[in-house]
Parts: C-alpha cells; sequence; structure tokens
C-alpha cells in the first residue's frame, strides 16, 4: 500500500493543509465573492417575481406559490414522496387529486372558474 501511495504523485509536505477559496485571487474568503458568486448563479424566476409581487393577500399569493411549484398537499404529491393513498377528488369523486386536477380540470373547479370570469367580465375559452 505505502508503494502505491508513493507511485500515485501524492506527496505529503510539511506545510499544514489552508483552504483555498477559488472565486478570489488571494485565495482568501470574502462575503462580496461570495455574494457576486450567488447573484450570477441564481435564474430569476419571472413567474414567481410576478406571484409576490401582485396586490393580492398574502395568503392568495402563498397559495399561488405553492400552485406555481407544484407543493400543494393533494394526493398525487402524497404518492410522489413514497405515501400511498387510494387517491380521488374529494370534489367529484372521478380523477386522481392533483393539483392540475383540483385547481383546473375538476368540473367544480371549472364551474367556480366560469362563475369567476363571468363576474369580472373575463372571457374564458
Amino acid at each position: 500500500m505505502k508503494q502505491e501511495i508513493l507511485e500515485s504523485g501524492v506527496f505529503l509536505s510539511d506545510k499544514m493543509d489552508r483552504l483555498i477559496w477559488k472565486l478570489t485571487d488571494s485565495g482568501e474568503f470574502t462575503v462580496k465573492s461570495a455574494w457576486q458568486r450567488v447573484r450570477n448563479s441564481v435564474e430569476i424566476d419571472r413567474v414567481a417575481s410576478v406571484i409576490w409581487k401582485q396586490s393580492a393577500s398574502p395568503s392568495a399569493r402563498h397559495l399561488s406559490w405553492k400552485i406555481y411549484k407544484n407543493a400543494v398537499l393533494v394526493d398525487s404529491n402524497f404518492q410522489r414522496i413514497g405515501v400511498m393513498l387510494a387517491s380521488k377528488c374529494v370534489l367529484c369523486g372521478h380523477a386522481v387529486e392533483s393539483v392540475e386536477h383540483v385547481f383546473i380540470q375538476c368540473e367544480y373547479s371549472v364551474f367556480i372558474w366560469r362563475k369567476i370570469s363571468a363576474f369580472m367580465w373575463i372571457s374564458v375559452s
């Protein structure tokens, strides 16, 4: 084993190991370099920005964000993480309870969206 280590090209040194921060020329960590890295690596999520900048109530914005991120506690999301449920929509009793079904596809959701759109004079196709 000793021979394998010696032949590997990795040699021990009397110097102490030290951390080197690759984002600065000096190798030293700076908050500025870390912040620049975070700013440059984060892709702006425009949909989330629109959701959070709306004048709706905080609870409505939170629900909108959870719908957008598919984080609503519905049966299909429980099943995705391994919790097996006999899933069906509690409103119509037909389809698997998913975010899409509960908020868009269910006949009761369609009815509610039509009522809202009629009230607000919005055409829905």
